[in-house]
């Protein structure tokens, strides 16, 4: 903000110029905040907890919610602190949030856009709703590959959502070599991302092959491995690969 004094014309050369310039000032302009940024959304039972980052210059944080994916935006709360807890909310319903900051100058445009999905308690499907069938591509215990391939089978009455589902594949690594595989170490870890799709009841999730070697191509012995079965040259169902869902076990035996 600036304020300045005008002179009359008839004024230019007069004594009193000085004393007017001296009335003459810029002040600290206030300016807007910028868009709050690093938003976060936790879902839980019946609420989704915000988070964000301090934005320059704001006193204060517009949190706004929509059902629809871009707004419309209701607002429903102003913080001052970087955390809003929603609450409650309906299990289920995604929400989409954005939050915008504020002072005495006016308000930024919204952040971006953040969705979650709260959930209730979670109870996991009897066992054999999902089953996993396994089967070895590689049936020599003792070469420098592991190849595992299976299927997830949905035995039950609904669509199931790979991204829910986790399989774990146990073994031994025979030796301190590192391995060319993200998270192996004593148990394969095979997830999958939002773009899976969904298992159809009755149906299955087609065929996921897998291979694993040490970054030397020295050998296993997979012999003494616990999920290694190489009789198994055909799907079936096989309890010693687990399965999880939503990180609860919901198919076969975990090793002693």
């Amino acid at each position: 903000m600036f304020r300045a004094v005008t002179l009359a014309p008839d004024w230019v050369g007069d004594e009193r110029l000085q004393s007017k310039l001296a009335s003459w000032a810029i002040v600290g302009a206030t300016l807007i905040p910028s868009p709050p940024t690093g938003l976060t959304a936790t879902a839980g039972n019946g609420t989704v907890g915000l988070g964000w980052s301090v934005s320059s210059n704001a006193t204060s944080y517009s949190v706004k919610r929509a059902t629809a994916a871009e707004g419309p935006y209701a607002t429903l709360a102003t913080v001052t602190s970087t955390g809003y807890s929603d609450t409650p909310v309906t299990n289920g319903t995604t929400y989409h949030y954005v939050i915008s900051a504020m002072n005495s100058a006016g308000e930024s445009a919204n952040s971006a856009q953040l969705s979650a999905t709260p959930q209730g308690t979670w109870t996991p499907p009897p066992q054999g709703t999902l089953v996993v069938q396994y089967r070895a591509a590689d049936t020599t215990p003792g070469d420098n590959g592991i190849k595992p391939h299976f299927k997830i089978q949905n035995n039950g009455g609904d669509p199931m959502m790979p991204s829910e589902l986790a399989i774990r594949y146990w073994f031994t690594i025979d030796g301190d070599k590192p391995l060319a595989f993200d998270w192996a170490d004593h148990a394969l870890e095979i997830t999958f991302n939002s773009s899976a799709g969904s298992i159809p009841a009755g149906g299955d999730s087609g065929e996921i092959q897998t291979c694993t070697h040490k970054t030397d191509w020295s050998n296993f012995h997979e012999s003494d491995d616990y999920s290694f079965e190489p009789a198994k040259t055909s799907f079936s169902p096989w309890e010693r690969v687990t399965l999880y869902r939503n990180g609860q076990l919901v198919w076969g035996t975990e090793p002693p």
